[in-house]
């Protein structure tokens, strides 16, 4: 995978020469700061650049993202891009954390992480796994 611009949390974007950009495409959104977004948002005033941002909403212990929600209260529209239950494969809206295989609530928000360790779920499978672990 490849990008044309790596963003810091201190990153200035108007240093940035966006001369012949059509679009901004920002991947992994909910990692962003908000000052980070509200600088996308004047450069898609300013400029007249698109900006397309995909990201998760909330974290696995169902808060809100910083950067997602700036995003959120700053974006012209919000479109769902609908994700599969890793257990049931109904609708999940929640991020699932597991460590060695069981279901957790603690831990650092932000972990780069592989499949296994993060999964979708629906609120349903998402409660019954955290309730299991708790009886144990």
């Amino acid at each position: 995978m490849s990008a044309d611009v790596l963003i810091r949390e201190d990153t200035d974007l108007s240093l940035l020469d966006f001369e012949g950009v059509d679009c901004i495409l920002v991947d992994e959104v909910q990692f962003m700061s908000p000052s980070i977004i509200e600088q996308l948002r004047s450069i898609s005033i300013e400029k007249g650049i698109p900006v397309l941002c995909y990201g998760l909403r909330t974290d696995f212990r169902s808060h809100l993202f910083e950067g997602t929600k700036r995003l959120m209260e700053l974006a012209d529209s919000i479109e769902e891009i609908k994700a599969t239950c890793h257990f049931c494969n109904r609708k999940s809206i929640m991020n699932l954390k597991h460590v060695n295989g069981e279901a957790v609530v603690d831990g650092p928000t932000i972990q780069m992480g592989a499949e296994e360790t993060f999964l979708p779920a629906c609120y349903n499978c998402y409660h019954e796994q955290l309730v299991s672990v708790a009886r144990r």
